[in-house]
């Protein structure tokens, strides 16, 4: 009460009061308001006969039942919320009042041509419409240009073509001509496409949906005349980007027309859905392409008119080239690496994969009419949902007539009346059992017909013949015809009988009995053959050509080329942006700015959000203030005040930092880091992970002219970077090259970026272009990371006048040097900021052996995970089948929705939306690889852990970091296994067996190659030694690795796994040089009577176990039986003194990668 009272006397000793003070005036106000109303509508409610009203739909009288006080305060508070509402509303009229009388005020004010605009628009719709003329019409170049040429200026009206200045652009079938008005300057640019046409990419899907190749499509068009086309490798690009979307509609038909057929059957009291399935190949029978469907073979279902897909499935074989030196090299991933006539298996066993679920879910079975040469009935009898599996017609009768040809020759006369008579009694008894609901046929039945039934008929007894499948039966008068069986002796009627026994034998749990044909799926079969033609040269789209067959099938012609269409737009390149008065500045990171078309915007650069009363966005009102006038977008736009002169690199710095990013202050080195790159200093700064690395180069090309270009090694890291600083409101734009697009186009975007040719050649002789290249020390494992980044070396011979700016958390002074000489910096001459101190992190280290047990490892996952209350856990995983593994065993133990998954081989949109759920809070934990993380600022991450070897020392403190950037206490584990050596090695190795320089062969590899293999095998050496560590401190492992020269002595931290193990056991200082001394000896005697010897040969000799094949194989050997008392006792002591050894290079080791898994 005495703090309220004060309050009211003195609000600034209690600032934060004045929420609750000012709540509370305003609910007294609202209180006195509605009580006023209150005395009004008890007077009306008096002067009425009936004491009632009814207001607004509410029922009102003067019998009200009282409320609580918390009912009271609800309804003030919705009383309230829809009074705000009406304010905000009644405040949008206003505004909209206001904006559409500027509207028709200028609209008033546009002379007669406006109106005339209107008009023509207005006739040119009413014909089209009339005249049925909706298509794109065909005009000659010479019209064209001389209708667009002869256009009057919209400013001055001149329209002499002496006063006119053009460009024309052409691409393909896409023509620009961008007119400048010489007298008024005003710029206008015409195109034969219209805002949401692409006729390159039509022109790429009209090939996919004809079903024709490159060169027939170019041929038609070239006979009408136009010759300006598309190259080769465009046409295939534009006909890549509709795949995806093909596809998936595709995907989305064949479900549609699952669910219509089985609520068809559903409404019909049947529960067996009849289908077949058929496949085909691209071009032969051992052909790398397979396709298949499952069609439904039933009649009448609403809304197909054909018989509808109701399932599908590719497979592809790993395309491979074969380079000049020999070596294989995959140029697209397949799913499938059998041989070809494994392809229709494989493919039934997929559909019915996607079938399953769905027929599970409604209880429903399905009988599959199968190709007859198509032994899949043993794998089709263990899926529940197949009920029975008939052998096409088609292929059984084809393997009949082939084994009676092949293998019973003596009965070849028979040829005609065997194939009728079988065919026959399939027909007869499908059509028994689909007219007859509960006829008792069964299949032994067709077969003692087909076989004794024909066997009785030949020797002239028709008893056993079905009427309908030989009508002699009932015409006693007519004669059999030969051949017959009736002159041929016992013995050999037995013989022929066995012989059809044989030749009819189907696979087991095989039927006939049925109408279902395969060959009766005509329709789509000629569909087909449309769009699967053999003379197709784009061997990726086959997967998409079929999805249009089924499209086609599913939905109708009209269906199938809307959706062809619709992947086509918005592929559309930008129009230039030549007019900003005009007010349409769109830039490209509009979709980054929320209701970007709706905001009013800054009146200086027309793209972000106002943030002063002045109108201008944050960055704006910087370059206005500091003086940097010429670096506004809108050259138009005139400052009210005097341009400021002389302003201090110290004050623009500063006032960067307030007025953008809202900091305080620079941390450490950041101000001297900047000034050292704006004043064309190659600089390098060293910071540890969230560190704010991300500022210096913003801040430096705001204070700078030209552009800055960064080179960031992953695609999250560019996303995540591209919309911190549009959130900031800095303008930036992110170009890579996606992991689902062919490693040729990667290379050639980087190869655009790291050469700089054309563009931005041009703009650096004008304007300054400054380079950073974020995460440097990737450049030194581009082997592994991405090859294409051996370009930046051209960047100091293409601009040797542009600095770069190299940015990285964990760089040693050898790794710093090998860096700017590759990059060609003077190491000598560049500007270095370092201050890192891993010492000052909060993490908390721990490796611990991985359990083999499956269980187990899960376990002590979970168990670390639920160490923590709040905050985010990282999970790594050496490889992407380790993450596919790993996130289906913990959803079993873990909710899914708090767990995801990222890596590389995901798509663009998976990773955009795995990215945008982890840092809105809505995923926990994060199972990745390597590829997730980088320079993605999450401050919550608590726990990060290793299932497996990292790459390197740098990626496990690179990867830990993740969880020490908000300062907070954290946790990193490493479960580690001396298996995981062959994992890391083999990403190292691209999976390829190592080559052994002692060998054949050896010689072929690079020395380039050779050189990276020999620093992966030191690098993973090191973080074995690190996990096998037992006393060392782990954070002082790390400082000192990173270490240079000027460094002081590192600490011991006192808390990881080691130290408290140090703590805990006391152990004492040994002297272990005769152990030392003792394995060099032994590797010395093993060495010089093998040639290749293992890690294992050297600790059993050192421990000289007695197990029989030990002995066995070194029983001979002096270094073997001569007694030594060792000070290391245990074998993972002899280990550590051994990787010791080979760190320190007093032996020599190799790790082989070779394909066998014991290796």
């Amino acid at each position: 009460m005495l703090k309220d009272a004060v309050h009211k006397k003195y609000p600034q000793l209690y600032p934060e009061l004045q929420v609750f003070t000012k709540a509370q005036g305003t609910t007294e106000k609202m209180i006195r308001t509605i009580e006023k109303k209150g005395k009004r509508l008890r007077s009306e409610l008096q002067s009425t006969s009936t004491s009632e009203l009814v207001r607004e739909g509410i029922y009102m009288t003067s019998d009200a039942k009282p409320v609580s006080s918390e009912s009271f305060y609800v309804v003030l508070s919705e009383y309230k919320n829809a009074k705000n509402k009406l304010y905000n509303a009644n405040r949008q009229i206003k505004r909209i009042k206001v904006q559409c009388d500027h509207y028709f005020n200028d609209m008033e004010e546009k002379n007669n041509d406006d109106n005339n605009d209107e008009l023509l628009a207005l006739t040119i719709q009413d014909s089209i419409k009339k005249e049925k003329l909706g298509s794109t019409l065909l005009i000659s170049t010479e019209q064209y240009f001389s209708l667009i040429l002869q256009q009057p200026c919209d400013s001055c009206g001149e329209t002499k073509i002496t006063n006119k200045k053009w460009d024309i652009l052409t691409s393909g079938f896409s023509t620009k001509i961008v007119i400048k008005c010489r007298i008024c300057k005003t710029i206008k640019e015409f195109s034969n496409e219209s805002a949401e046409a692409n006729f390159n990419a039509c022109f790429a899907t009209a090939g996919l949906v004809g079903g024709i190749n490159k060169q027939s499509l170019q041929m038609t068009f070239m006979c009408a005349g136009i010759t300006s086309q598309l190259c080769k490798a465009t046409y295939h690009n534009y006909q890549a980007i509709t795949f995806e979307k093909i596809v998936e509609s595709a995907e989305i038909s064949s479900k549609m027309a699952l669910q219509s057929v089985i609520d068809h059957h559903k409404s019909q009291g049947k529960y067996t859905l009849p289908v077949s399935f058929d496949c085909s190949w691209s071009h032969v029978r051992n052909a790398q392409q397979a396709s298949g469907e499952m069609i439904y073979d039933g009649k009448d279902v609403k809304g197909y008119s054909y018989k509808p897909v109701i399932a599908f499935h590719v497979v592809e074989k790993s395309r491979k080239i074969k380079k000049k030196d020999g070596e294989v090299k995959i140029i697209r991933e397949g799913n499938f690496d059998l041989s070809s006539r494994q392809m229709e298996h494989a493919i039934l066993i997929s559909i019915l994969g996607k079938l399953t679920p769905v027929l599970e879910e409604h209880d429903l079975l399905i009988n599959v009419t199968i190709d007859g040469d198509l032994d899949s009935n043993k794998t089709l009898g263990s899926i529940g949902v197949v009920n029975q599996i008939f052998a096409d017609l088609k292929h059984v009768t084809k393997n009949i007539r082939k084994n009676l040809l092949n293998k019973f020759p003596q009965w070849r006369d028979f040829e005609q009346h065997i194939m009728l008579y079988f065919t026959s009694c399939v027909y007869t008894a499908g059509i028994q059992k689909s007219d007859k609901e509960n006829c008792s046929l069964q299949e032994k039945d067709i077969r003692h017909v087909q076989t004794e039934g024909l066997f009785q008929h030949l020797c002239d007894n028709h008893e056993l013949c079905w009427p309908e499948v030989y009508w002699i039966k009932n015409n006693p008068e007519l004669q059999l015809l030969e051949p017959t069986l009736k002159s041929y002796t016992p013995s050999q009627r037995e013989k022929f009988k066995s012989m059809l026994g044989t030749i009819f034998r189907l696979p087991i749990n095989q039927d006939i009995g049925t109408k279902m044909r395969t060959s009766q799926n005509k329709a789509f079969n000629r569909l087909k053959l449309v769009y699967l033609d053999k003379r197709i040269d784009y061997w990726k789209s086959y997967p998409v050509r079929h999805a249009l067959a089924i499209l086609h099938n599913n939905q109708g012609i009209t269906k199938m080329m809307n959706v062809a269409r619709t992947c086509t737009y918005g592929l559309k390149g930008k129009r230039a942006q030549y007019n900003i008065d005009a007010k349409q500045f769109h830039p490209s990171f509009a979709l980054h700015i929320p209701d970007f078309n709706e905001t009013m915007k800054c009146i200086a650069c027309h793209a972000f959000l106002k943030c002063t009363a002045k109108g201008l966005c944050r960055v704006c009102r910087f370059y206005i203030e500091n003086g940097l006038w010429n670096q506004i977008v809108d050259k138009n736009y005139q400052p009210k005040i005097e341009k400021p002169v002389n302003i201090s690199f110290e004050i623009m710095c500063t006032s960067a930092l307030h007025g953008i990013y809202q900091f305080n202050d620079f941390r450490s080195g950041q101000k001297e880091a900047i000034q050292s790159f704006v004043q064309n200093q190659d600089t390098v700064i060293i910071k540890q992970t969230g560190g704010g690395k991300s500022l210096y180069y913003t801040i430096a090309a705001l204070l700078s002219q030209g552009i800055t270009v960064i080179f960031s090694p992953l695609k999250a890291l560019i996303d995540d970077q591209v919309m911190e600083l549009i959130k900031a409101g800095i303008p930036c734009c992110g170009l890579y090259a996606s992991t689902e697009q062919p490693l040729q186009y990667q290379k050639k975007i980087f190869e655009e970026i790291a050469c700089f040719r054309s563009m931005l050649q041009r703009y650096s002789t004008t304007n300054g272009i400054r380079f950073v290249v974020d995460e440097a020390h990737y450049i030194l494992d581009q082997e592994n990371f991405c090859k294409s980044w051996a370009y930046l070396r051209n960047l100091k011979e293409l601009f040797p006048s542009s600095p770069i700016l190299l940015l990285t958390a964990t760089c040693r002074q050898i790794d710093l040097q090998e860096i700017t000489s590759r990059l060609e910096i003077n190491y000598q001459q560049a500007s270095l900021i370092r201050n890192i101190s891993f010492e000052d992190n909060q993490i908390v280290y721990e490796v611990q052996k991985k359990k083999e047990n499956k269980a187990q490892f899960l376990n002590e996952i979970i168990n670390i995970y639920n160490e923590i209350e709040t905050g985010k856990c990282i999970i790594y995983c050496p490889s992407v089948k380790g993450c596919e593994n790993l996130i289906i065993e913990l959803q079993t133990k873990i909710s899914k929705e708090i767990i995801a998954m990222y890596h590389g081989e995901l798509f663009a949109k998976q990773k955009s939306a795995v990215l945008f759920d982890w840092k809105s809070e809505k995923i926990r934990i994060m199972i990745a690889t390597n590829a997730f993380g980088m320079g993605v600022n999450v401050p919550d991450v608590c726990i990060v852990i290793h299932t497996g070897f990292p790459m390197s020392i740098s990626n496990l403190v690179q990867e830990s970091g993740r969880a020490d950037c908000d300062g907070l206490p954290a946790k990193a584990f490493i479960m580690y296994s001396r298996k995981d050596i062959r994992t890391i090695m083999g990403i190292y190795s691209n999976g390829q067996p190592s080559i052994d320089a002692n060998e054949e062969g050896g010689e072929k590899e690079s020395i380039e190659r050779t050189k990276y293999l020999s620093e992966a095998k030191h690098k993973i050496r090191e973080v074995l030694f690190y996990c096998s560590s037992i006393y060392q401190c782990r954070k002082k492992a790390i400082v000192d690795y990173f270490a240079w020269p000027e460094n002081l002595a590192s600490r011991e931290c006192n808390i990881c796994d080691n130290c408290l193990c140090r703590a805990s056991d006391n152990p004492v200082w040994v002297d272990i040089r005769a152990d030392v001394k003792k394995m060099l000896e032994i590797i010395k005697a093993i060495t010089s009577e093998r040639q290749q010897i293992i890690r294992n040969n050297v600790i059993d000799v050192f421990h000289q176990f007695q197990a029989k094949e030990i002995k066995n194989k070194f029983r001979e050997m002096p270094v073997y039986l001569e007694k030594f008392s060792r000070k290391l006792k245990t074998k993972e002591d002899a280990f550590l003194l051994l990787d010791d050894l080979v760190l320190r290079d007093l032996v020599k080791e190799d790790i082989i990668l070779t394909k066998s898994p014991t290796a």
